[in-house]
Formats: C-alpha cells, structure tokens, sequence
C-alpha cells in the first residue's frame, strides 16, 4: 500500500521532496488524505479496464453497467487528473499515467483482497473458482473432481474454460485461479506442479484387422488414422517418430474435440492413438480395443500451473490439494 500512495500522489524520487511531502501528510491526516478524497472501488474499475480494455467487459467482471463504468472512469479521471484510458478501434488504451500506476493498483487491490480473506477455508461459503483445463484433463479428471466438490465443498462453483493461448494473461489478471495444462511454460512466472503422466496406446474398433494379432511397426503405419487436432494441424508427434524409423502414414480424417475421435472409430476402420486414460474410457464407452504401439513415443506430462499470489490463500491451497488427490486416484 505504501507505494500505491506513493505513485498516487505523484511523490518525487528527490529525498528532500520525499521529506517535504511525508511532513506535510502526516500533519494532515497520517499519509491518507489523498486516499480519503478517493473512493478505493474505483481502483476495481481501474483495473477490470486496463485487464479487459473494454467498459462494456469490465462492466460485466464487476457487475457494473457501462454508464456505470464511464461514471467510476470519469470520477478517477477528474481525482488523478488524467485520462486514464483513450477510446481507439483496439478498445480502451491506457496512457502513459495508466500504465504507470498499473502494477501499484494490482499489488495494492492483491494485498488487500489476501488481508480480508478469512484466516481459514469454510467450505460452504460461497466462492468461485476459476479453472483454465486442457481437454484431455477435463475429461479425465473433471468427472471425480467436481463430485468431491459437491460433497466437501458444496460453497464452490467451478467455472472452466479452455486452456489456451490466453491463460497465461488470465492468471496474471487472476480471472483464472488455476490452469491444467500439458504446457509448463511461463513456469518463472507461475507455481507449477506436474500432477499426471500419461502414456500413448492406439485404438480401433472391435474386429478391427489389427485387433486380432500383435502390431507392428509396418501394419501400424499401413493403416489409416484419425487424428485429434484442435488447432487443424494434420500431423503429430507420431508422424515425427515414424519419419524417424523411414516411414509415414496417412491421415484420413482429422477431428478437432476427443469427444468426436471414439465415435469416428466405432464406425470406421480408422486407427486412434490416445492417451491411456482415455482409450481406457473409451473402450468401455464405445466397445473398442486398445494395443500397444510399436513404436516409442515421449511420455506425456500435465500440470497444473497458478499465480504465485494465490500460494497462501486458503480456499486456493485447498482445491489445489483436491486437484492433487483426485490426480493420484485416476
């Protein structure tokens, strides 16, 4: 909070200002009259706005209507005689003065929201947790997860969204609590925690040629595939580690979901190659067979990955120790 008033109040890097200016507060009220002329909520909408660049989006974080915003905007414009933030056809940009107080006000507004939380979890407050998750840990661990929440922790909403290219800026802004990825990058930034390993089989229908004998590497890479794609990519890894052995196979049919790749197969004489887990599920779902590869593929590895401000908050720690358990138990 102390450099929060700081760059408030525009305080000078000149010791001797410093001093001038720290007198002068303390006789007035402490070093709070700045901030007492300020309603804090305003920093709320400051920072939904510099997060989201839109009033209409940082309306919808803070439960706020647009005029509303534009109302909150105009207030701190006229109380830091700034603009603050500058309509363009990208959205709101911030100024110069915006981005200068932008780290401040989130140090400020996390050391506040981290002071006001509760010194323990009660698990039937009400609370929303946000979950960035890959695919193929949705489908694997979700299920098992969102019972135990139900039953050990009925306060909770779980709010999931895609792992992708955009979580990293959302666990930064805090608008997702905890991503399930297999991508630890950004790990210097964020706490980051392996939590599965997974292994690669292949799957094809039941009567399927290469259901009645032991595969080889040659009748594997003689069969047409589906491939899971979800960014369209019609290659994989296995595409790499058979060019490394001289050889290639085809793709037949590309699918941008895992939920479509089972369904594919049971109709067709297509060959998958799928986590374990999953073949596992869908074997029982969908009356298929899995084989071993004849061929070495890396292991796959999932973490799950948070903001390093979220360590010590309660009811983080402890869907953080969920995610663990119910990883452990798949």
């Amino acid at each position: 909070m102390v450099r929060l008033i700081d760059t408030l109040m525009g305080r000078s890097d000149d010791p001797s200002q410093r001093i001038f200016v720290m007198t002068k507060i303390t006789v007035a009220d402490n070093g709070y009259a700045r901030l007492r002329r300020l309603d804090l909520n305003l920093l709320l909408v400051f920072d939904a706005l510099l997060r989201r660049g839109s009033v209409s989006e940082a309306g919808r974080d803070l439960g706020l209507s647009q005029s509303g915003v534009s109302n909150a905007l105009a207030r701190l414009r006229g109380a830091l005689d700034d603009p603050l933030f500058v309509r363009t056809r990208e959205g709101m940009m911030p100024t110069d003065r915006a981005l200068e107080l932008s780290s401040s006000v989130r140090e400020a507004l996390d050391q506040l929201e981290n002071a006001l939380a509760p010194a323990g979890f009660d698990p039937e407050a009400p609370r929303q947790i946000a979950l960035a998750c890959h695919e193929y840990v949705a489908a694997v661990l979700l299920p098992s997860l969102i019972s135990r929440l139900a039953y050990e922790a009925p306060g909770i909403n779980l709010l999931v969204r895609p792992d992708d290219k955009a979580t990293h800026a959302l666990l930064d802004a805090r608008s997702v609590h905890l991503s399930l990825t297999p991508f630890a990058r950004g790990t210097e930034r964020y706490r980051s925690e392996r939590i599965l390993d997974e292994r690669f089989v292949g799957v094809v229908r039941r009567g399927h040629a290469l259901a009645k004998r032991k595969v080889t590497l040659r009748a594997y890479a003689a069969a047409s595939h589906v491939l899971i794609a979800p960014t369209g990519e019609a290659t994989g890894m296995v595409d790499a580690a058979l060019t490394r052995k001289g050889l290639q196979r085809r793709i037949a049919t590309t699918v941008n979901q895992h939920a479509l790749a089972p369904r594919v197969v049971a109709k067709s004489d297509l060959v998958l190659t799928v986590a374990e887990r999953l073949a596992e599920r869908y074997c029982r779902q969908h009356r298929l067979v899995s084989f071993s590869l004849p061929l070495a593929l890396p292991t796959a590895q999932f973490f799950m990955m948070w903001n390093p401000r979220l360590v010590a908050h309660p009811a983080h720690q402890w869907f953080r120790d969920l995610v663990r358990e119910v990883a452990e138990d798949v």
